[in-house]
């Protein structure tokens, strides 16, 4: 049998829907308190507060340092359920030890959806970009060629500087594009590297290697035995390579 909803039940769900709408709108969260220098390798601890903040949403508190500027970008982030509307809590980050260098980044905490992440966000704030982070660290793709010829053998130069990897990492350089059907990369390897050095990698384009746009140059270090289920660090171009 169909339930009835008396206008005084009516008026509880409007309440409630009006109660809901508000705290949501009202939503705050701030980065309270922080460390302006942070070094590679280094735990950290990071201040978030927040109000108003609906627990019986899809939302979840992020709390992440980033710069998007620096090749590699920097991107390091945690993620920490929250029950109360109004709250603080400490969050700790633990910085890589293949850190880039730099004096712009920011720590940003936000209400980000569980299941949609940045796409659905609540509500969202971060600090100046003036925190310096302090590494030796350095990986970069120097030079390569914008566009390739299929059975041609090309030449890529890959630089770093402070990669403590050690014996347990390999170097591989590839020309790669998963968008594209069937997906591909043309790879290269290189078995024993220093802490510190510049090479120049010779990558096979096959002959029967199909036309395509929007390639990218890819350099990581990844694990010998693990391959790429532990990837010490990862640089690309822009997916502008072309196959031709």
């Amino acid at each position: 049998m169909a339930r009835r909803i008396t206008g005084l039940g009516l008026a509880c769900l409007m309440v409630l829907f009006v109660s809901n709408f508000a705290l949501a709108a009202d939503a705050e969260v701030k980065v309270l308190e922080y460390p302006t220098k942070v070094s590679a390798g280094e735990t950290i601890k990071v201040k978030v507060g927040w109000k108003n903040v609906p627990t019986n949403k899809d939302y979840i508190l992020r709390t992440q340092l980033e710069d998007w500027e620096t090749k590699p970008p920097v991107c390091i982030f945690k993620d920490t359920p929250i029950t109360t509307a109004n709250d603080e809590t400490v969050v700790t980050l633990t910085m890589p030890k293949a850190i880039v260098a730099t004096n712009t980044a920011k720590f940003i905490a936000a209400f980000i959806s569980k299941t949609k992440d940045w796409s659905d966000t609540l509500v969202s704030s971060g600090t100046e970009s003036n925190i310096i982070l302090s590494s030796d660290f350095q990986f970069e793709i120097v030079d390569f060629p914008a566009s390739v010829t299929k059975g041609s053998t090309v030449k890529v130069k890959v630089a770093w500087k402070g990669i403590a990897a050690g014996k347990d990492y390999k170097l591989i350089v590839q020309l790669e594009n998963w968008k594209a059907t069937p997906g591909f990369a043309y790879v290269a390897t290189i078995a024993d590297v220093k802490s510190s050095d510049e090479r120049v990698v010779d990558i096979h384009i096959p002959a029967n290697a199909a036309p395509a746009k929007n390639c990218r140059w890819l350099a990581a270090f990844i694990s010998k035995t693990k391959e790429w289920g532990d990837a010490f660090a990862v640089v690309s171009t822009k997916e502008e390579i072309e196959v031709k």
